[in-house]
Parts: structure tokens; sequence; C-alpha cells
């Protein structure tokens, strides 16, 4: 099963592991594991614009782990309740979906497995979702209230320069105004492509044009400046859809059935659908199956191809792979809104597609005042299961190995003091410990050691191995609060509470209160322990408010006897009956007791792979600098090596050394802002003087690029027109106009230039990352943007560049540098940096 943390960061990236993303959510003020607000049992964790404001727009909340959406509530908009005359809204939308976890021992054949269910609550609401690209300045740029001319003549110019313009701010969001063609027009000697936006951010007003929140202006387009954001939109919400493919894509067979659990495969290729074919699928008839040994999102289409030249279009039906990345949607329509809707037929959902954005939710904040609510854009993440086989799981019956690897460290074992390969013990014992991902080392006479802290040691043998499949052994617990009312009663604790408090600190003695339990299940030191908790508890979207799980209310209404506060407590019953969806769907067959686990504890890692780069030869490679940076690369270093198989440890030593010389570990995007004499001295000619009149014996003239020196001002500080130029018709590029040369300009640690080395890279990406299908053609500022494309670039360049890698196995610095530079450019700085590497490794 994949697996992916239910957010990205703010920059669009992945967390580089569960602890990054935990450290954020600790600055959440509410809505924690066990308790929440109100002293009351709370089963999930709450994600917000607290610690996450781009999840309200920018990057949506994901899904877990692959499965299928079982259930769903999305309202058109907010519901909304009155509390002491003012109007309250808040978000009753959610999205179930269902996981089947299954580890198998691949020596007996046993399995650990049993199904989960992951739910998002309080999604926004359907008409809130933007439907339509969004464009945002990348930095400050103008926006007009009219077009400049095209071409201008002398009058046309001096009339433009009048025409009043307003440079809006890095961030500054807008709309296109459908329906309104592009105008081309020219700022001084460049042309663009002119939109008309609606201004989506607050803005002002400057000298006659109007930029404030709703206004239309003219928006200059220009790549360096201008991004679009595209609409994330739940694709699991939709029945019928029609879309056209974006490259050509094979029409298939029926499936057919898998190995024994495992997932269908794919049916033969029955027919080649070209790009543009128009298909339509009902979206919630998806199924996952097996293309090539990875799972693939298909649907049963029917198909309409274009007509080719000396082709006639057919039509028919076929399956087809309908990811986000091969399809463009013309249509869909979500016909079961304002509804709770348990699917028919459930919908395959993969790990890191997404669910939807936060949505808002406001609360009474006193008693008497008007307009006193707290607002907040919220989702409550929870994980369940009511499965049977679940204890067997997680005493791992199977004996499934695999994933994430830790030493249980019992106490008072000798710790030793490695000196090279010799381990001298010490007088310092071990404390009781659990070590994630242990160091591990050997001696001299080839026993392994694990490093318990820095610099110290025990034996491997004396410590119990475990995997993260052994789920109690690394410290998860269950605790049975069947029947619970989950109030924490203020007066004094209930046994359910009671029994939380001291599993989380069985060292409390005496009699606790509900403060010290309180204090007990918020703390932060131990995080850990209360996130490996779980815990059998009534749901709280189970039970109506006349139910007996919520007497506590009433009785606490008869204990405060305000009618402000009676007023209250109606309020939220109100909202308790709005939320409640479980008892409801009684085809999913849920409830009321479920085992709840904290959110992130279910995500399991991957495979816990050895690591090829160690972070001393990447800090070696690159000469002590940038640690932080090194750092940060570690991860796709080593997912690449794998991917790439770089597995010698002198074409490793060689690898690291030229990108340390060539970027110095850094995304580089080819920078082409330069000043006229320097553009002739790097794009205009090997040898000869500069003067283009007596270039013309001195030079090969497709090397001259004579225009360099008649139309100066045309290249000179100008990127785009300049890389068009001097890259046009080769590498695969097309003609100037094209702009194929600045569009495929060189990207990454070791550059990739020209079109068909993006093409190329595309196609090995795809190859060595399926479950990550990209398109560079259509998107090559990934490879300077995206850290890991940049990283992984590297590793494209040095498998495809004239045999290299077999070549540095065997070769010298000289040998290699000749490959990569095309001569010895830099010789002695990348010499040196292969002596550092390779005394880190130990290899000549």
């Amino acid at each position: 099963m994949k697996y992916a943390f239910p957010i990205l960061t703010q920059d669009g990236k992945e967390f580089a592991d569960s602890k990054a993303l935990n450290g954020l959510l600790k600055g959440e003020s509410g809505g924690h594991y066990l308790l929440g607000g109100h002293s009351k049992w709370h089963g999930g964790i709450h994600i917000s614009e607290q610690t996450a404001p781009w999840c309200k727009d920018k990057h949506p909340v994901r899904c877990i782990a692959d499965g299928k959406v079982v259930a769903f509530r999305m309202m058109p908009d907010y519901l909304s309740s009155t509390f002491q005359g003012q109007k309250l809204k808040f978000s009753n939308c959610f999205c179930l979906v269902q996981h089947a976890y299954c580890e198998t021992n691949p020596d007996t054949k046993e399995k650990n497995e049993f199904t989960f269910y992951s739910l998002y609550m309080h999604l926004l609401p359907w008409d809130h979702y933007q439907k339509r690209d969004k464009l945002v300045l990348k930095t400050g740029r103008n926006v007009r209230n009219s077009v400049p001319h095209l071409h201008p003549t002398t009058e046309q110019a001096a009339s433009d320069k009048l025409l009043p313009a307003l440079t809006l701010p890095a961030g500054t969001e807008f709309d296109r105004v459908a329906g309104v063609p592009l105008k081309r027009g020219s700022l001084g000697k460049t042309d663009y492509d002119f939109v008309l936006v609606k201004v989506l951010s607050s803005g002002k007003q400057s000298d006659g044009v109007l930029a404030t929140q709703g206004c239309e202006v003219w928006l200059a387009m220009e790549e360096a400046a201008v991004t679009t954001i595209m609409p994330k939109l739940p694709n699991w919400l939709y029945d019928q859809v029609a879309a056209e493919l974006t490259q050509a894509m094979a029409g298939r067979a029926d499936p057919v059935p898998g190995e024994t659990g495992q997932l269908p495969k794919a049916g033969a290729h029955s027919i080649s659908l070209p790009a543009g074919t128009r298909i339509t699928f009902d979206a919630h008839r998806l199924e996952f199956q097996l293309i090539g040994g990875q799972p693939r999102k298909m649907a049963r289409c029917t198909f309409e191809m274009p007509v080719q030249e000396g082709l006639a279009g057919q039509c028919g039906q076929a399956w087809v792979c309908v990811e986000d990345t091969f399809i463009k949607v013309l249509n869909q329509s979500a016909s079961n809104l304002g509804k709770l809707y348990p699917l028919p037929s459930p919908v395959p959902i993969a790990a890191g597609d997404t669910i939807g954005y936060l949505g808002l939710v406001e609360t009474p904040t006193s008693l008497v005042e008007r307009d006193a609510k707290k607002s907040i854009h919220q989702v409550h993440l929870e994980v369940f299961s009511q499965d049977t086989r679940l204890a067997e799981v997680l005493a791992n019956k199977a004996q499934t190995k695999g994933g994430a690897s830790y030493a249980k460290v019992p106490a008072g074992l000798p710790l030793a003091r490695k000196d090279n390969a010799s381990f001298t013990p010490t007088e310092t014992l071990s404390q009781e410990v659990l070590l994630d991902s242990p160091k591990q080392a050997k001696d001299n006479a080839d026993i392994d050691w694990i490093e318990v802290t820095t610099g110290l040691f025990v034996q491997q043998s004396k410590v119990d191995m475990l995997s993260q499949h052994d789920w109690l052994k690394i410290g998860f617990q269950q605790v049975d609060g069947s029947g619970s009312d989950g109030h924490l009663a203020p007066e004094a604790p209930s046994p359910f509470f009671l029994k939380l408090a001291k599993t989380i600190d069985p060292k409390r003695e005496g009699e606790l209160t509900s403060a010290d339990v309180h204090k007990i299940l918020q703390d932060k030191a131990k995080a850990e322990t209360i996130r490996k908790l779980i815990v059998k508890h009534p749901s709280e979207w189970y039970e109506t408010s006349t139910s007996p799980s919520y007497q506590w209310l009433e009785k606490m209404m008869a204990e405060v006897g305000l009618p402000e506060f009676n007023k209250l407590v109606e309020h939220e019953k109100q909202r308790i009956d709005s939320l409640e969806w479980m008892q409801s769907a009684k085809e999913l067959k849920l409830g009321p007791d479920l085992w709840h686990f904290s959110p992130l504890s279910i995500i399991q890692k991957s495979e816990n792979k050895a690591e090829i780069i160690t972070l001393e030869m990447l800090l070696a490679a690159n000469l002590q600098k940038n640690e932080g940076h090194c750092r940060e690369i570690l991860l796709y270093m080593n997912k690449y090596a794998y991917a790439y198989g770089l597995d010698d440890r002198k074409a490793i030593a060689h690898f690291l050394s030229q990108i340390g010389h060539e970027s110095q570990f850094l995304a580089v995007d080819e920078d082409l802002n330069y000043s006229a004499p320097r553009m002739r001295q790097i794009f205009g000619c090997i040898k000869g003087p500069k003067e283009y009149n007596k270039l013309q014996d001195d030079c090969n003239l497709g090397r001259l690029r004579e225009k360099l020196w008649t139309e100066e001002s045309t290249y000179a500080r100008n990127a785009k027109s300049l890389g068009s130029y001097v890259y046009a018709n080769r590498n695969g590029n097309g003609s100037e106009a094209s702009g194929d040369g600045y569009k495929y300009r060189g990207r990454g640690l070791i550059q990739i230039t020209g079109k068909v080395q993006y093409e190329l890279f595309t196609k090995t990406h795809n190859e060595k990352v399926p479950s990550d299908i990209k398109n560079f053609l259509e998107n090559p500022d990934d490879v300077a943007t995206n850290l890991s494309y940049a990283v992984e670039s590297a590793f494209f360049y040095w498998f495809t560049k004239q045999n290299l890698h077999a070549k540095a196995k065997t070769g010298n610095v000289m040998d290699i540098t000749r490959i990569v530079n095309g001569g010895d450019n830099g010789y002695a700085d990348r010499a040196l940096r292969y002596s550092k590497v390779s005394e880190v490794m130990g290899i000549s």
C-alpha cells in the first residue's frame, strides 16, 4: 500500500518525514488527538489555517493512503446556525475513504490484513472551490486599463508612455475574465500577450489605474513573472466525465483477474488512441488495474478519435488510464451534492490524491455579546477501524518484515566507544530506549553493533531488532473505552479518562484529578506515547444530541442555570445533529464503538534501505559548504541512486565531485540575461575579433549568429529572446519563433538542455519512477523549481551522456572531466573534490 502525508509544505513539496509534519501541527491551538475543546474526547486531529494557511486554496488536503471513497457529503454552501442574533457558518461536508491494509510474509505467505478508514470532516463546500485557473504574480508586475500598441509608431509609443500603470506586488491573485481573447502588445522592444483579468487580492488606486479587489485590468503574460494555479478539484465527486487525451494512449480490453489478493491486470492492448481523442466515462466506476506491475486508475471509456490526415476517426469502447497526467477534463458533473451519499460502487483513490480544502467553522465566543465569534478554516482528520483482525495485525501474527527498522535497547547494557573498526568498552550503561532507523557498524571480527547515542555502541545481538510491523513491540497500546460518553467532567474523571492517563503516564502515583488528566493528555513531552495509543471509543459522528452519550450537556445546563448558557447548549445540539452521518449511512454498517488511531501513526514508512550516498560524502564533495542544503537533498540523492542503479563506489565519487564543481548541488536555471558583449563572447563565436564584419572568415557561420551584432538590442538583457535564438533548431528545438530554445534551456544540478533531452528525461523518469508520472515537456520549470527533479536530472545526465557511468567505474578525473566538460576546464577543483570524497569513502 502506498501512503502520503495529508498536506504538503507551503511551497508544495513533500514533508521530509512525519516528525517534520508533527512539528508543524504542534502549533495548532486545539483539535489534538484524544482530547479536544470543552474537555471532550477527540478521535482525530485538526489541520487549520493556523499552521497550514496554504491549504485554504493553494495546496489541498490529500488522501493518506490508497483506497476507495465509500461515502461523502458535499454541500453546495455552508450551513449556518444562529446564536444571539448572529449567523454562524460551518461545514458538515466530509469524505470517507476505506483502506485495505495487507502485508505478506514472503517466506510463509501468511498475511497481516485489516480494513481501516480515513475521514476528512469540515471540507470546503462545493460552491467555494476554484473552478478555473488562477494567475498569481511571482514578482511585482504592472497592470493597465488598456493594452499598449503592438510595434508602435513613434506617435503611438509616446501615447503608450502616457498610459497609467500600477505595479502590484508578488502574490497578487487574478481570475482570467472568461470569453475575452488575448491581445498582443509591446513593452519596450518585447512583445507580450495581454490577458484581461479580475483582481482577487485587495489592491489600491494610483494614477487612474483601478486595482481594487474585483476590478478588471490587463496583465502582460511572462513566464518569469506570472504563474498559473490550476484548480485541484476532488474528482471523486463526479459521475459523468468528458475529457480529451493529452497524449497518445493505449486502449485496452477488459482486465483479467490477478493473483489471489492482488489487483486485476489490465487487458491486452486493443487500439492506439492518439492525443486529442475524446472520451467519456463514469467516475464512480473506476478501478485500479496493474500495468507493468504498477497500479493505474482505469475506466471503461466511450471514445471518439479525431480525424487525422488519411485516417477516419473511430468510435468505440476501451479501458483507458484516466489519471490527471493523461487527460484534460472538458466537462464533468457532480450530481450528488447536498446530501449524505454512500456510493453504490466505491471510487478508487490514490495516496496523495485531492480530498479538498479547509472549510470554515464559526463558533460563538460569548454568551451575551453579539458578533463575538471565532472563525477558522480547518479539516478534522480521523482514522478508525472496526475490523476484528486488528489485534492480529498489531501483534504481527504473520511475522512480516521490511519498512522502517527499530532497535529496542534494554537498560543496563555496557556501551562501547568506536575507534575505527574497534570497539572499546566504557563504564556507561544503556538506558531503555527505542531507536528509530538505528545506525549500524561492524568490528574487525565482523560483529554487528548498534549506535545507541553519539559515539557509543552496543552489540546488536543484545538488543531486539524490530520492524514497523511489530506494532505492539515498538510501543503501540490499545485502550478500550467502549460506552464512554467522552466528557472529562471537572469534578471527577471517568474510568475511561483515568485509564487513558495511566496508560500514558504509568509511573504517576496517587489519585488523579480531572486537571491532572487534562495535563497528561496535553503533555507535549509525551506526544509520541499519545500518538501510539489505539483507542476504542464511540464515534462523535454516530449519535445525535438526544442520545444518552450527550446527557452530560443536560447536566451542565442544570448546574450552570443561566438562560444564555441554555441557548448555547441548544445551539450546539443543532450542530451535533447536522454533523451526524455514521448512523444514517446504514449501508456502511459502521459503529458505534470504533478503534481510533492517531492519523499520522497509521502512515507506514517505505522500505528502509541503507544509504548509498551519505551526508559525509556530500559535504566532502561540496568542500564542507552549505550543510543545510546537503541534508535537504540527501533523501533525493539516495532515492535516485536506487532508481538509476548508481552503486559502484568509484563512480559515486566521480558523480559527486563533478556535480559539486558544476553546481555546488544547487538547482540551476540557466541565466541568459547577458549584456551585449557577454552574450557575443559566449554565443557569438568561438574565436576571432568581436567586430561582426571581421568574423566572416574566422568563424563558421552556423556559430557566428550574426543577429547578436546586427540586432543587439533585441537580445541583450532579454533572456527569452536570446535563448530562443541561440538554441533554435538544435537538440530537437524548433525555430526561433517557436520559443523552444528558451523554454528548454538548461536546468538541474547538471543542466539538461534542449527539447529532445526533456522528452527523453520524461520517458526515463516515468520508467524509473512509475508511481509519479510527469511530463517535463509540458512543465520544464519543474526541473529547476522542484528539488527532487533537479537532483534526478543529474542522474539522468550521468546515465545517458556518452556511456559516462560505465567509464566512471574505471576512469580517472581527467577522463570524466573531458566527457562532462568537453575539455579540462575546472580540472583542479574537480580533482580536489574527488580526493575529498574518496578519502571519506576509503577508496583510491
